[in-house]
């Protein structure tokens, strides 16, 4: 359970189950309480021990967690600092700072409030992490680059630095430090740009697309060429014939995206008859030509992009759609058919702002990385 949680949600669970414990104990044990906060204070080795403590777990957590990016990842590095502040502090400067400490009134009484402060904010941190996992939840830009690699292992050699080294020699880099809008990135995208947007696999697709939101759709086209091929005829080398229910369709072979289009094709025939007038009709697989409207080479351009029946397919600009004006989504593709090309690699172009629904690339890097959202919660 733990390695699908972000360190964000795990160090909350903790600190929220430690303070709900020691908020009912300084209810139910208020003298008791009271007391041991006055050892602390007159016993020296005592007051070192519980010094060094805190010390020690301030500095982890802050060396573990330092992000400011939301309600719950502030509160966290927000307890870790004051954690950190309060051990060097009583380390440092024990007797000023128990003097100080001691003008607040630690008695029976007191420790009724402080109690009640102590459950409701462990509460608080406990329904976080589990009402909603998003928050704090992280994919980093490591998890994704290790993801790409796992899924080229015969193109990608590694990751050094600031660059993606490839078998062959060549590099790129991962981020080119320029900051770009979105048409900026799908014209000249770095690594980091086309691990960008996360994928939303099974749960976390929601229904609604945020403008601009195309996983998949910001590529660097440098890179795919050097995987998939530099030009047509080279691409043209690495196709293999596929029978597409009584059709044969060229498919390349890298990465093993001809025998994930094979099984594709051996569980969608297992869907009942009323599905099959939706995928049994091909409209393409490799064709070596550029997005409509752009000068960017499409996924069909490497022979690892499908389109099923266009009857039943929406496309944006099909349905009126300009640059900078796209129609309402429509869908006609059943979830059925596209759950199936999801669990072998393929994303859908019904997820994109974008849409054209009746296409399917293989990306099993994106596929890889929206699995490991999906595991944390519907992870960014």
């Amino acid at each position: 359970m733990l390695e699908t949680l972000s360190i964000t949600q795990v160090l909350a669970a903790f600190i929220g189950l430690y303070m709900v414990a020691a908020g009912i104990g300084l209810l139910t044990d208020r003298d008791g309480y009271a007391t041991l906060i006055g050892d602390v204070r007159e016993n020296t080795a005592l007051g070192f021990v519980t010094s060094l403590f805190v010390f020690v777990l301030g500095a982890v957590i802050v060396a573990l967690h330092n992000f400011w990016t939301d309600p719950l990842t502030i509160l966290v590095s927000l307890i870790g600092w004051g954690a950190l502040i309060e051990g060097v502090l009583l380390l440092a400067f024990r007797r000023p700072f128990l003097r100080l400490v001691g003008l607040i009134p630690f008695t029976s009484s007191t420790m009724v409030p402080f109690g009640i402060f102590a459950i409701a904010l462990g509460a608080w941190l406990l329904l976080a992490v589990g009402a909603d996992p998003i928050m704090g939840a992280q994919i980093s830009l490591s998890d994704r680059l290790n993801l790409l690699r796992n899924n080229y292992p015969d193109d990608i050699a590694a990751v050094e630095g600031n660059k993606l080294v490839l078998k062959n020699g060549k590099s790129f880099l991962i981020d080119d430090g320029i900051k770009k809008t979105h048409q900026e990135k799908l014209k000249n995208a770095d690594i980091q740009d086309m691990l960008s947007q996360i994928y939303p696999l099974g749960a976390c697709f929601k229904g609604s697309i945020s403008r601009n939101f195309n996983p998949g759709g910001i590529r660097n086209v440098s890179l795919m060429r050097e995987i998939f091929g530099r030009s047509e005829q080279t691409v043209s080398k690495n196709l293999t014939s596929i029978n597409w229910f009584g059709r044969s369709v060229r498919f390349t072979k890298v990465a093993g995206a001809g025998q994930a289009l094979i099984r594709v094709r051996d569980e969608l025939a297992k869907l009942a008859p009323k599905f099959r007038k939706y995928f049994e009709e091909s409209a393409g697989t490799f064709h070596w030509r550029v997005v409509a409207g752009t000068k960017r080479l499409s996924q069909h351009s490497f022979g690892s992009a499908i389109d099923i029946n266009t009857k039943f397919g929406d496309y944006w600009r099909w349905s009126g759609g300009k640059p900078g004006k796209v129609p309402k989504f429509k869908n006609r593709i059943p979830m059925e058919i596209v759950e199936i090309f999801e669990r072998h690699g393929f994303i859908w172009g019904g997820k994109w702002y974008h849409y054209d629904t009746m296409h399917f690339s293989y990306r099993p890097e994106l596929i890889a990385i929206a699995e490991l959202a999906l595991k944390r919660g519907c992870a960014q």
